[in-house]
C-alpha cells in the first residue's frame, strides 16, 4: 500500500485547477469533433485542428454557395460561440504561489510534470519540503 502525505489547502486548490481544466479541454474537444462531424454529415470536411475550425467554421456558415439550410447555419454559430467561450478557459493562465511567495503566471500546460511543478512549489510555500 502506498501512503500519500496529506495535501494542504494550497496543494488542494492547485489540484483542483488541474482538474477542472481538464475538463474545459475534453468539453473544449468534444465541441470541435460535433462541429467537424455536423459539417461533415453536409459534406463539408474541415481537417482536425483547433486552427482550422477558427477559420472554416465561419467560412462556411457565412458561404451561400454551400447548401446549407438557414437553421443548421444558426446552430453551427451556436456551437461555434460556445467553443469560442471555452478557449479561454483552456489557455487561462495558472495562477499559484511561487518560491518567493509572489503570485506569478504561467501558462497551463496539461502534463504531469506541470502537475508535480504547481504541487512542489505550493508546498515550498508553505514550508513542507517533505513528499
Amino acid at each position: 500500500m502506498r501512503f500519500v502525505a496529506i495535501k494542504n489547502i494550497e496543494q488542494q486548490s492547485v489540484l483542483d485547477m488541474h482538474r477542472v481544466r481538464r475538463g474545459f479541454v475534453k468539453a473544449s474537444a468534444a465541441q470541435v469533433n460535433q462541429i467537424r462531424g455536423l459539417l461533415s454529415e453536409f459534406g463539408l470536411t474541415i481537417p482536425q485542428g483547433i486552427g482550422h475550425i477558427a477559420t472554416r467554421v465561419p467560412e462556411s456558415v457565412e458561404d451561400a454557395n454551400n447548401e446549407l439550410p438557414g437553421s443548421f447555419r444558426v446552430l453551427i454559430q451556436r456551437l461555434f460561440d460556445h467553443l469560442k467561450q471555452l478557449e479561454p478557459q483552456v489557455t487561462a493562465p495558472c495562477r499559484h504561489p511561487s518560491r518567493t511567495g509572489f503570485h506569478h503566471l504561467r501558462l497551463w500546460l496539461p502534463t504531469q510534470t506541470h502537475r508535480r511543478r504547481c504541487l512542489r512549489e505550493a508546498r515550498l510555500h508553505t514550508g513542507r519540503v517533505h513528499g
